[in-house]
């Protein structure tokens, strides 16, 4: 890819990992800080980037105030039927913002015609200023064929001893856990011996989730680990039996892209991005309803020419998604935006 840019500066509040390269053209720069995030983003960096051209906001918000050419990538937003509860103060701090950020930006990138229509219908953002460019995938997230050598790894990254069905995500109401382990209860005995159910992200909302794993008895089966690096959940994506996403919105879900990467089987519910070429390589159900969610747990996990056919579609789209077109394209948007 060219870089059409003569510098390229990526501001963080603190080192990171990360190795840069086609250094001195690509520049990071630690802003070392003691304040909180927010404060950070709309004092230090709206400073630090005053003299530069073009200020990318590439995780859905630009500082308040800012005054010269912006771009703002927005990934999915949730208002109106699909708001989550949470407190006064997070509306403000991330809907407001993303609101905002969306307004005063020359132009918005959005990752899926669902967000982009969420964008006009809930911001009242014109849609001639928004442009769509899908995200990608890519390493470490990939198919295993070394199925014993994979099934040691996902023993010691999680310490299931056997098969298991694999959520991913934020533990959120439009995600509707308390239907999956209904479902995951009322299907186990239908499954192979020893199944359980994975979860893996944070219940940043605070659901109620031990109590729903208590009330359906499935203490012993039910793991739930709030984070994993890409690399170990790059593992447990291969090594699932199916990974299941009872949604019903979302901008674009980036954990079905590394599942169908990972070669993991995806069980999911009807929503608007499926239709953007992703649903025809899903199990995709009418509604998260628990009988719908059990009998499809149930197909998947016993029946080895369903899941071999949907992994072998899953590995083909995911295939289409990569994140070399995604760099290029935000590049391209970024210099008109500079270059007007």
């Amino acid at each position: 890819m060219t870089l059409p840019f003569d510098q390229v500066r990526c501001y963080t509040p603190a080192p990171t990992e990360h190795t840069w390269a086609d250094a001195p053209r690509i520049q990071h720069v630690v802003l070392p800080t003691r304040l909180p995030p927010f404060a950070w983003e709309n004092l230090t960096l709206r400073r630090a980037a005053s003299a530069d051209d073009l200020l990318f906001g590439a995780s859905y918000t630009i500082p308040l105030g800012y005054r010269r050419r912006s771009v703002v990538s927005i990934q999915g937003i949730y208002e109106g039927p699909h708001a989550e509860p949470t407190p006064w103060w997070y509306r403000i701090r991330y809907s407001a913002m993303y609101k905002s950020s969306a307004e005063r930006a020359n132009l918005v990138l959005a990752n899926s015609r669902s967000t982009r229509n969420d964008l006009v219908e809930y911001y009242g953002i014109d849609p001639a200023k928004i442009r769509i460019i899908y995200q990608g995938v890519g390493a470490p997230f990939q198919a295993r064929t070394d199925r014993d050598g994979l099934a040691a790894e996902v023993r010691a990254i999680t310490g299931l001893p056997g098969p298991y069905l694999l959520f991913v995500g934020k533990m959120s109401a439009r995600r509707h856990l308390p239907e999956l382990l209904e479902a995951f209860a009322a299907a186990r005995p239908a499954m192979p011996d020893g199944m359980r159910l994975l979860l893996v992200g944070p219940n940043h909302v605070g659901l109620p989730l031990a109590d729903h794993i208590a009330r359906t008895g499935l203490g012993a089966v039910v793991t739930h680990l709030p984070h994993l690096d890409q690399e170990p959940l790059a593992r447990v994506y291969s090594g699932a039996t199916a990974f299941i996403l009872p949604t019903t919105h979302e901008g674009l879900s980036a954990t079905i892209l590394e599942a169908m990467a990972s070669g993991a089987p995806v069980i999911t519910v009807d929503h608007a991005p499926l239709h953007e070429g992703f649903r025809e390589h899903c199990l995709v159900l009418e509604s998260p309803a628990v009988e719908l969610l059990r009998d499809a747990m149930v197909r998947v996990g016993t029946d080895p020419q369903l899941a071999g056919r949907l992994r072998e579609e899953g590995l083909a789209c995911a295939g289409r998604f990569s994140w070399r077109r995604t760099s290029e394209e935000t590049m391209a948007a970024l210099w008109e935006v500079a270059s007007s």
